[in-house]
């Protein structure tokens, strides 16, 4: 994972903001140039022939808005990319940053960088959803109850299911691990600790045992029943 220091972020967020103002004062002095040229013509023009302005092409208004949207959101992707060091598993709402941008007096790459931060990324109850929607994503679809999800043997084994795709499963499994950790630990949620597992690995500490079998069954398992439905109501299972 990259890591950006403080020097990187200051160089290219500065550069954006030149780049977007550079781009509005040209598309400013270009219009104004437009208007003089369009007064000059209306001057020389003979006043029978003034309907022949309408065919100059260069008579509409010059319009950069749309190339300049779109270098908007290529750098509205560079400043995520830079916020989380390369690591997107935090979903952002693009339109509502996007509109967040809209809405500033000007462009301000530092303003959109801290809006982003404190809006995803230390955001913790925005990180604790998209944990349990992580989590949730293993619960196998054709079971309904919850009662299907938890062996009764013990009352302590949770039975999920690994997603198709490895790498959606390996997230999946690292949120799962995180949201024992903030269930169980009260830690927050842009701190819970991390958990690699693949396919025919386990990972076990003093709070769980967690199995993830090469057939895509995973198993977590705790000794004590009070932690078992802790973790069920996390993740929601009779809803």
């Amino acid at each position: 994972m990259a890591e950006y220091d403080d020097d990187h972020r200051t160089k290219v967020y500065t550069l954006q903001n030149e780049t977007i103002e550079l781009l509005y004062n040209a598309q400013k002095e270009t219009k104004a140039t437009v208007r003089e040229i369009n007064s000059h013509l209306g001057n020389i023009i003979p006043s029978t022939n003034k309907q022949s302005l309408y065919l100059f092409p260069f008579t509409d208004s010059v319009n950069l808005n749309a190339p300049i949207n779109a270098i908007r959101e290529i750098f509205l992707n560079q400043i995520i990319q830079i916020e989380s060091n390369n690591c997107l598993k935090i979903s952002i709402d693009y339109d509502s940053v996007l509109e967040f941008i809209d809405n500033m007096e000007s462009y301000d790459a530092f303003k959109i960088a801290e809006h982003i931060k404190n809006e995803y990324f230390l955001n913790d109850e925005h990180i604790l959803k998209r944990i349990k929607s992580d989590c949730r994503r293993l619960i196998p679809i054709d079971i309904n109850s919850s009662s299907d999800n938890t062996d009764k043997r013990n009352g302590t084994v949770i039975k999920l299911k690994a997603l198709k795709n490895p790498e959606q499963s390996f997230d999946c499994l690292e949120s799962l691990g995180k949201l024992v950790d903030i269930t169980l630990n009260n830690t927050p949620p842009s701190e819970a600790k991390v958990i690699k597992i693949e396919p025919g690995q386990s990972h076990v500490d003093e709070k769980m045992r967690l199995y993830y079998f090469k057939n895509g069954n995973i198993r977590l398992v705790f000794d004590d029943a009070e932690c078992t439905e802790k973790v069920i109501d996390a993740l929601e299972l009779g809803c």
